[in-house]
């Protein structure tokens, strides 16, 4: 896949001479306000680009002719290759499934990471906050300053985008990567991968972990307005409605960051107003989509889960079978019929019946309790809340074991419990704050 010196130069200027003919294109198209929009023109770039302005329009131009060449991208995809057959029961059908979001965490050795930082540093101005274009060896990667969470330096081509942290730590990943919805639907998930290690073919890799991965099932024929949130049955009791112009737009499921979250929106509003993922649309027709309302349905997985399931690693998410995955999903979040009877007896709607089994036939898989005796866990968490208990009602020579035993016992007196239970919530304005390590403990008074 790596190309000679002179045929890079060849399409690099291949690609110029087209931005030049766009640039061209744009500026004749403004000096005659007839046949086109000023404004509209100018919008539509930036959309298409994720650029500011017009120079940075051709920059993003550029970088993306040469990933396209690079991972030998030609036509926009017309079909998943990560998701399950479409399949039509009755009015609904399903017109695309799959992963749309994949992150990894890699970790590198510590002298590994080091010399990858300095080869970003030597090449480009990312120390001063500079966007710049660094040139790996394997090809080219926009650079810039991304602050988010402990990760400094963005590293991103348009279809794979990296998260690098500035200092090395032995407890904290120091890569995060995201593989593009694009790719995961015109490659297998081991096609993805492949791409994916040739970018540390020459590194030291300790590990490499699934953070989050993202599956979807697009249903054509299923209206937002049947998803009544008084006839869910859910394990988070955290709900959202989103609504524009009194028309629903979509619902939330859970708490984003959490192990599960689940999200049903108006995916061809979203493409209109969010993505722009034009090609989605091609996608659906070759499923037989006519132009009717589609509703995505996506559950957002994290670590957790996934440690929860035993799959921790991208090898074992290889194993694993996703339609398993889909039917735990369908079981943590369900819709039931109208009734009279209590919720959870009522039988299953008939459109969710049709989105469980979407995916194709598949078992639930039962997650297991973190490892841990919950005592150990809790003491762990929490040694210096235990600490700022034992000074602040004088046991200051006890160990946090002591301490840790003396609060449950406390809390085992029927007395206590009682009294806990009953006037927490009326003291809570009267918390005694605690200064320990530097730190501020709240502390609800028994």
């Amino acid at each position: 896949m790596r190309k000679s010196k002179n045929e890079k130069t060849r399409l690099r200027v291949g690609a110029l001479e087209a931005g030049v003919v766009i640039s061209k294109l744009v500026s004749s198209s403004i000096a005659n306000p007839t046949r086109c929009n000023q404004s509209n023109l100018k919008a539509e770039i930036k959309n298409d680009f994720e650029a500011d302005s017009l120079e940075d329009a051709s920059n993003a131009a550029l970088l993306r002719y040469e990933a396209d060449e690079y991972y030998g991208i030609g036509d926009a995809p017309d079909h998943s290759n990560t998701g399950a057959q479409s399949r039509k029961r009755g009015k609904y059908s399903v017109v695309s499934s799959g992963i749309d979001s994949l992150y990894l965490t890699i970790q590198l050795s510590e002298r590994s990471h080091g010399d990858l930082l300095a080869g970003i540093r030597e090449n480009t101005d990312s120390r001063l906050g500079i966007v710049s274009y660094w040139e790996h060896k394997w090809h080219e990667m926009k650079v810039s300053v991304k602050e988010s969470g402990g990760y400094r330096l963005g590293l991103d081509d348009g279809y794979i985008r990296v998260l690098l942290a500035e200092t090395w730590n032995e407890n904290m990943p120091c890569i995060k990567i995201g593989i593009s919805s694009e790719l995961l639907h015109r490659f297998n998930l081991s096609e993805c991968w492949d791409m994916v290690k040739r970018m540390f073919q020459d590194l030291i890799v300790i590990s490499i972990k699934v953070n989050r991965a993202d599956l979807y099932v697009d249903v054509a024929g299923l209206s937002l307005e049947k998803i009544k949130r008084e006839n869910r049955v859910c394990y988070s009791g955290k709900y959202a409605m989103y609504e524009e112009k009194g028309k629903i737009t979509g619902h939330s499921f859970g708490t984003r960051g959490n192990d599960m979250y689940c999200r049903i929106y108006d995916k061809l509003k979203e493409i209109t107003d969010v993505s722009h993922k034009g090609w989605m649309c091609d996608i659906w027709s070759n499923s037989g989509w006519s132009g009717e309302e589609v509703t995505r349905v996506e559950f957002e997985l994290r670590r957790g889960f996934f440690r929860d399931i035993e799959c921790s690693t991208i090898d074992d998410l290889f194993l694993l079978n996703l339609s398993d995955v889909w039917v735990t999903c369908s079981k943590w979040l369900s819709f039931r019929i109208d009734g009279d009877i209590r919720l959870k007896d009522r039988e299953v709607a008939e459109y969710w019946k049709f989105v469980a089994d979407s995916w194709g036939e598949g078992v639930k898989l039962k997650r297991k309790r973190r490892s841990g005796d919950i005592r150990e866990r809790i003491k762990n968490a929490d040694r210096r809340l235990l600490a700022a208990v034992a000074d602040s009602s004088g046991y200051r020579q006890e160990t946090i074991s002591e301490t840790f035993d003396r609060v449950i016992g406390y809390m085992r007196m029927p007395s206590i419990r009682r009294a806990f239970y009953s006037r927490q919530w009326k003291r809570w304005s009267e918390r005694e704050v605690i200064d320990s390590s530097e730190k501020h403990y709240q502390l609800v008074p028994f």
